[in-house]
């Protein structure tokens, strides 16, 4: 069962009984009637205005997955595919057509990377809420946004923890602790003109410590890693991985160009997890129980 929220509505929904690999949100965009209405071109949904609250209820613990809004941890979540242009450059200038019926969907997949098993008493709680400003004028108060579950299939090892960090403008100096866990961190620009320019890049010199991996680098250096981590050109604008390796003890300190470091345009986002030994041994009974299971039907034949 999805969940369908108005413009300007905040609602929640709870998954449970099922394996979750991710929250997929789809954006219904409908030509509005009223002056301007008709234009057979309309600005996209602002995913920067569109907030997200994901909880974990499992084993009689309540986790926070993420709670933040959606666009900066969309484009963290999808840094390495192609669904991060619809997910960054929603509201960048650009007008996107229409259908032959006057509608638009986009969207958006956060993808957990990971599964998690639900069963029991277990729940995963959405809770979505959508600005009144996050579609243009030129749209019917119909206009929607889908929530549902992306259905993964796997074991539980873990549980992802997605976090987001807004940098305040005009700072030339940033530092957080990220700890233990991490397994994705990145800066995420989502200014709604982004830019692939150097020069109005907000970010100077990025530096992540870790116990086993470090990083020391100008918007050069970042710049050229970045090219070197795709196949063929893409646009990132002003958004860089600074590690794709877990690491423990994690650190990052930034410094930034002022004048192009903007307010709630800039973010420090990262991807860490949380086990223990219940889940861990959960995963593997499961995992001897269906080796169990594989094993008497090639006997069976």
């Amino acid at each position: 069962m999805s969940l369908l929220i108005a413009v300007g509505e905040k609602k929640s929904l709870t998954f449970s009984s099922t394996d979750v690999r991710g929250i997929t949100l789809n954006s219904y965009i409908f030509q509005g009637t009223s002056t301007g209405g008709g234009d057979a071109n309309i600005y996209a949904i602002d995913w920067s205005k569109v907030y997200i609250n994901i909880t974990l209820r499992q084993n009689g613990v309540s986790k926070t997955i993420c709670a933040t809004s959606v666009k900066p941890l969309a484009q963290h979540l999808n840094y390495f595919n192609g669904t991060f242009d619809s997910c960054a450059n929603a509201q960048n200038g650009q007008t996107l057509s229409l259908d032959q019926d006057g509608n638009r969907i986009q969207g958006c997949p956060l993808d957990f990377g990971c599964v998690i098993n639900l069963r029991g008493d277990d729940s995963l709680v959405v809770e979505l809420r959508l600005q009144s400003d996050c579609i243009n004028n030129n749209i019917s108060g119909t206009s929607y946004v889908e929530a549902d579950v992306i259905e993964g299939v796997g074991l539980q090892y873990s549980t992802p923890r997605f976090s987001t960090f807004a940098i305040n403008g005009g700072e030339s100096k940033f530092s957080h602790s990220i700890g233990d866990n991490a397994c994705l961190v990145s800066l995420q620009n989502i200014s709604s003109q982004p830019t692939q320019t150097a020069d109005q890049s907000p970010w100077q010199n990025a530096r992540l410590f870790s116990d086993r991996y470090n990083v020391n680098d100008d918007i050069g250096q970042l710049a050229t890693k970045r090219v070197s981590m795709f196949p063929s050109e893409v646009y990132r604008n002003q958004s860089f991985v600074l590690s794709a390796e877990t690491t423990d003890s994690t650190q990052v300190q930034l410094d930034l160009f002022p004048a192009n470091n903007r307010t709630n345009e800039n973010y420090l986002c990262y991807t860490t997890y949380d086990t223990d030994a219940k889940l861990v041994a959960t995963a593997e009974r499961r995992a001897k129980k269906h080796a169990k299971k594989s094993i008497e039907k090639v006997i069976k034949g």
